[in-house]
């Protein structure tokens, strides 16, 4: 829109006064821009961790759905039939080794056993509901302050198929086999936590993305406020990352130390694989905020006004102060002054020989 200019008095041409932003206003608008980017960045990592608490560990269906695909693991199911061959070769003659050890394998590879396992989780998973909001355990989904898969409906159907010689000399006694997903004691002290993030778990997440959102609201210069929210955002999940190892080794080490370290490893892995699905995607959204901000950064230069995302404001290295004078396409438009009562005074001081006397 081409600007507006004034005539004065004495024919100079004047631009309309510019009101701009004070430099102390500017400052304070990118300090609280940069304070809200560095909270919401320090809450992501408790905002994503909340979130997959929530939607993997108390969903029951969530949770049988990922520790049941362990019933297909080869670690896992080497790991049961060791652990259930053992237990009933201990009840009978070394002759009947071979046979047991076969029927064991078989049973463990088959879809019978992906059935058992995950009714056996489930128990599990609900106790360690009831462990963690105080409520009484049930059945025998807890085992020595632990919360365990347990393996005895694993052990009926075993013995249901070992030959009848051999399945007469079973006793129907509980082989107390399982295998440890949780400790009881660590459960017991997450209580007031989880209680909390049971019923406002949406909490932490919402308020982050709130954050970031005022961020770019009171920023002075959007674009690199959309710079640094990816950044914050990279940051955070790297550390994430670092953290989730920590905790995965101390997962390690806190289970059993008869179970091995395959399936040890091949448990826990399961259990943090939807955490790191979700660093994976933060990380991702974070380069992605980063790297197109400073792309259009890079092109505004050569964008039309209207497509840019900002304009520089004073102290910026691109800012100019508007220039007073007109274009010559405005000149051009300009309206000349009227001289015709000066020509007019101009011919009456020649004709009676006055002298005009200036002001």
């Amino acid at each position: 829109m081409p600007m507006l200019w004034a005539m004065t008095g004495s024919g100079a041409v004047s631009a309309p006064p510019t009101t701009l932003p004070a430099p102390r206003f500017v400052r304070t608008r990118g300090a609280s821009a940069a304070a809200l980017i560095v909270v919401a960045s320090l809450l992501l990592p408790v905002g994503l961790a909340t979130a997959w608490i929530r939607g993997q560990v108390f969903d029951t269906n969530a949770f049988v759905g990922t520790v049941g695909h362990l019933a297909h693991d080869p670690a896992v199911q080497r790991e049961v039939s060791d652990k259930i061959s053992t237990a009933l070769i201990r009840q009978l003659d070394l002759g009947s080794k071979v046979a047991v050890r076969r029927t064991t394998a078989a049973v463990v590879a088959s879809a019978r056993f992906q059935k058992l396992w995950e009714t056996s989780v489930r128990a599990a998973q609900l106790n360690a509901r009831r462990i963690v909001k105080g409520e009484p355990t049930l059945g025998v989904a807890t085992r020595r302050g632990r919360v365990v898969v347990n393996l005895d409906p694993v052990v009926d159907a075993v013995v249901g198929q070992l030959p009848g010689p051999i399945a007469a000399l079973v006793p129907p006694i509980t082989t107390n086999d399982d295998i440890m997903l949780f400790r009881s004691s660590e459960l017991s002290s997450a209580q007031p936590f989880v209680r909390a993030l049971d019923d406002e778990w949406w909490a932490v997440p919402l308020l982050c993305i709130a954050l970031f959102a005022a961020a770019v609201a009171i920023a002075s210069r959007r674009r690199r406020a959309a710079v640094w929210i990816g950044a914050g955002i990279v940051t955070a999940s790297t550390l994430t990352f670092v953290a989730l190892l920590v905790g995965r080794a101390r997962l390690l080490d806190g289970l059993d130390a008869g179970i091995s370290s395959a399936a040890a490893r091949a448990i826990v892995d399961t259990l943090l694989d939807s955490l790191r699905s979700e660093l994976w995607v933060a990380l991702g959204v974070g380069v992605a905020l980063a790297g197109g901000a400073l792309i259009v950064g890079m092109l505004a230069p050569t964008l039309p006004i209207g497509m840019r995302s900002e304009h520089p404001v004073p102290g910026s290295p691109s800012f100019r102060f508007p220039s007073t004078e007109p274009t010559i396409a405005e000149r051009t438009t300009m309206p000349t002054p009227d001289r015709t009562a000066d020509q007019s005074a101009e011919v009456i001081r020649q004709t009676t020989g006055t002298r005009r006397t200036p002001l």
